[in-house]
């Protein structure tokens, strides 16, 4: 082999090596990075890129400075340091600890990092057959990224057949809109029903439903999610159907059916159909769940945020030293709300009736707020425990909620807004590792959910006890159009056996025993 084929190869087996997380992740989570829309592991493939193309110009420099013969040394050890970055906390939280228990948590990870990397170089540096084992860790590289390639090329080609066959089994027809009032539809992630609420942390939502009573807003009895998922539930209410049942697998309904991906589709889901046939503009918020991508829906987005990482930069620097040595990197853009009510204003300076939709990552986890919407620091959101953190996050937004209903009160009163949660908590699920299908309790906590709803009292009438996002995207058509479009029974869905692998549902009826 000679020289320039040689280091062409070393080349790429370190850039190999920079992609390959990002292509396991894609591999793993391929559906679900589908349902979120593909462009959002961009940010995460541009610092990859621009991480690897800094090393390899290193590399460069040191192969023209430095005698030919240190090539292969040079390319293991770059090697060596990319792996030992994005496997770091694997390695931290088995000798770390260790070293913690004398050190500062940060200087813990510095001197863990440095010493194994350092005198691994030292041994390496040592060797005598550093060309062979340079040969190998080409080959070595080569082989981790053929794997996730081969298989991430069945699972497309599979997903490719399936967006094809998909369909839309509900019956639209255009329909003209009796008043075009802005519409505000805003889902606070995991905000669990008051029963469970007050059982799981002692707090009660009943100032809470009073006050926005005051602000005009129906409080619906019972609610209840009829998915046990964001991406399930959020995308039913757009369908306005059950999209999903008994009869789907993992690539029927395809992954752009989901939400957030659904959002994105250039077929409009029929929710959005209703509302583009009566001129409405479509305004929606990003958080690190959901990217707007602008293919529907104007953006509207801070212009001087602070750098945030996506959900797929943060699984994967997650397991580097970034985590421990930068953790306030890791603060997830969450609050979405306060910055559109900040510019109430302008949002409303549109002439044409506008459809806002604002999906607030609260009172999900992470928590980074306490009760009165400071954010807390890492040390201090780790001391507390896990359910007063959600106690604090749902106060929290029960501040920013007020808030915005107090604006759409002074400032939009003719609006139609709903407040609702796409599904409940889970926390009698995960601490007795039960699944949803055979406990009453966890499932009950999981799909008890909160609905407020403003909207004219003329529309009253059309709102039921126990509704849950299907029914209540046919609720607005209906009182919008004046037109009583038929309510889907309320399903709850829970995942089938061998779920995992089949992406089965079965339809729960422990709730109504």
């Amino acid at each position: 082999m000679n020289k320039k084929t040689l280091e062409l190869n070393f080349f790429i087996s370190i850039f190999v090596s920079f992609h390959w997380p990002i292509l396991n992740l894609l591999n793993v989570n391929f559906i679900e990075f589908f349902k979120n829309g593909i462009l959002s592991i961009l940010q995460t493939e541009l610092i990859i890129l621009s991480l690897s193309f800094f090393v390899l110009l290193i590399f460069k420099l040191l192969c023209m400075k430095f005698p030919k013969e240190r090539e292969s040394f040079y390319l293991f050890i770059f090697f060596s340091l990319c792996m030992f970055f994005f496997f770091f906390k694997q390695i931290y939280s088995t000798l770390g600890n260790f070293i913690s228990a004398y050190l500062n948590m940060d200087t813990g990870a510095y001197i863990l990092f440095l010493t194994l990397y350092f005198i691994f170089v030292y041994f390496i540096f040592n060797l005598k057959n550093i060309k062979k084992l340079a040969s190998f860790t080409v080959i070595f590289s080569y082989f981790l990224i053929i794997q996730p390639i081969f298989s991430l090329t069945l699972k497309y080609i599979n997903f490719d057949s399936s967006e094809k066959s998909s369909d839309q089994p509900f019956n639209f027809h255009d329909l003209k809109f009796k008043n075009r009032p802005n519409i505000y539809i805003i889902i606070p992630d995991g905000y669990v029903g008051p029963r469970n609420l007050k059982k799981l942390t002692g707090l009660s939502l009943d100032n809470f439903f009073q006050q926005m009573n005051n602000y005009n807003f129906k409080v619906v009895d019972n609610p209840k999610s009829n998915y046990l998922g964001s991406a399930s539930s959020v995308a039913s209410f757009f369908h306005m159907e059950y999209f999903r049942d008994e009869f789907s697998d993992k690539y029927n309904p395809p992954p752009s059916d989901y939400f957030p991906a659904v959002l994105n589709k250039t077929n409009l889901p029929i929710f959005l159909k209703y509302l583009k046939n009566n001129s409405y503009n479509f305004f929606m918020t990003s958080n690190w769940y959901v990217a707007c991508q602008k293919n529907n829906f104007n953006c509207v987005e801070e212009s001087y945020s602070r750098f945030r990482f996506t959900q797929a930069s943060n699984l994967i620097f997650k397991n580097t030293p970034l985590d421990l040595l930068f953790p306030n990197l890791f603060y997830l853009k969450v609050d979405n709300l306060s910055f559109v009510e900040k510019n109430f204003n302008e949002i409303l300076s549109y002439e044409q009736p506008i459809f806002f939709f604002i999906h607030l990552m609260q009172p999900h986890d992470p928590h980074y707020f306490d009760k009165d919407c400071n954010v807390l620091d890492i040390k201090k959101i780790q001391a507390k425990d896990r359910l007063q953190n959600y106690k604090e996050a749902v106060q929290c937004v029960n501040k920013n909620l007020l808030r915005f209903a107090s604006k759409l009160k002074t400032s939009d009163s003719n609006s139609i807004a709903i407040i609702f949660s796409d599904h409940g908590s889970g926390y009698i699920a995960n601490r007795r590792n039960t699944p949803y299908s055979q406990s009453k309790l966890a499932l009950d906590e999981r799909t008890e959910t909160i609905m407020l709803v403003k909207s004219p009292q003329e529309c009253h009438h059309l709102l039921k006890p126990q509704m849950g996002p299907i029914n209540l995207s046919r609720f607005i058509i209906s009182c919008l159009s004046n037109t009583n479009i038929e309510y889907l029974d309320e399903r709850i869905l829970v995942p089938g056996q061998n779920y995992d692998e089949t992406n089965s549902l079965i339809e729960s009826f422990i709730l109504k025993e």
